[in-house]
């Protein structure tokens, strides 16, 4: 009887494991949302406390870790203030939370990460004491709490048709996304980590038509992969899939040719509603607000093993909602 008793527990273990495998992979296969839709009454005691107008840049470190970069204009510290998700906790925990050396910064100051997790704030204008684009980097020593390094750069004032990405070598690589440039095309105009970024390395026409606002195709983002090969991310609101796309340009062809161009699992993502980021090869789509599913910042990663073309986590993060409509007036 005994042994009986010890079979049919068994067989219910097993089944108990079975079924909690079946729902497992249905929710790996579940499509984008992963929460049921938001709603501003669902999320409206978190709005309330929220200021509104509030401007966050979001970067990956070398551990994995989301590095939430709140600029202002109000921070508790009066300062921009650096706010860092564990990756161990699927961002739902904080390691570091601390003013830095930089006061509150706006829509003219981008931010990269270098190989050595030092903060790179690039203060692209319209007015700088060095008459150029400027880069003031906060170093991971100190917390960034301190600058070891602010110069102008081989680039003059910039403004909101340039991005800024980083490459593997620490290289500072400008995007001009138009409306105009001398080749007709965007340009990479790549500014060497040798030089403190006062020489240009690279200065191209790559394979993608215009990208700024004006040229409206759309609303564009750019990164680098690991193999320093150009990840364009089409956020919409038109593009022919209907999906936030992926277009990478490879660093062999100098930014010319296309080796991967696909439409990705997320919806189109236009606005100042999403941020992206790079961990590795994946792309991490953060998901700001003005709400969500979980009433928190979000991070949604697609998975660079599948194309882009599914999700390897999404989450709730221990951020609070980062859009700068996510308040109630």
């Amino acid at each position: 009887m005994a042994c009986l008793k010890s079979l049919v527990l068994a067989l219910t273990i097993a089944r108990v494991h079975l079924a909690e495998g079946a729902m497992m992979k249905a929710l790996r296969k579940r499509p984008y949302p992963r929460n049921a839709p938001s709603t501003p009454e669902k999320c409206g005691a978190q709005l309330n406390r929220l200021p509104c107008n509030q401007e966050w840049a979001f970067e990956m470190d070398s551990k994995k870790n989301l590095v939430a970069i709140k600029k202002g204009p109000i921070t508790g510290s009066g300062k921009t203030e650096v706010h860092r998700l564990t990756a161990s906790s699927n961002y739902k925990k904080y390691d570091l939370q601390t003013k830095t050396a930089l006061p509150i910064t706006d829509g003219n100051w981008d931010f990269v990460m270098d190989s050595k997790n030092n903060l790179v704030a690039i203060k692209k204008g319209p007015n700088t004491g060095s008459g150029k684009t400027e880069v003031h980097r906060l170093s991971a020593s100190s917390n960034y709490l301190s600058f070891d390094l602010q110069t102008g750069t081989a680039l003059g004032y910039t403004d909101d048709n340039w991005d800024f990405t980083m490459d593997s070598k620490d290289n500072l690589v400008a995007i001009k996304k138009g409306p105009k440039t001398g080749s007709g095309k965007t340009e990479v105009h790549r500014m060497s980590a040798s030089s403190n970024y006062k020489k240009f390395d690279l200065q191209t026409g790559t394979g993608l038509h215009y990208t700024s606002a004006a040229a409206k195709k759309g609303d564009w983002v750019f990164k680098m992969d690991p193999q320093d090969n150009l990840v364009c991310i089409l956020k919409g609101p038109d593009s022919g899939s209907g999906k936030t796309e992926v277009h990478k340009l490879t660093k062999v062809s100098n930014f010319k040719k296309f080796n991967l161009q696909t439409p990705t699992a997320l919806h189109p993502t236009n606005g100042g509603g999403w941020a992206f980021a790079m961990e590795g090869f994946h792309i991490v789509a953060i998901l700001k607000g003005p709400i969500s599913g979980s009433c928190m910042t979000e991070v949604h990663k697609l998975n660079a093993v599948a194309n882009y073309k599914a999700f390897n986590l999404q989450t709730g993060t221990g951020l609070d909602l980062s859009a700068s409509t996510s308040c109630l007036p």
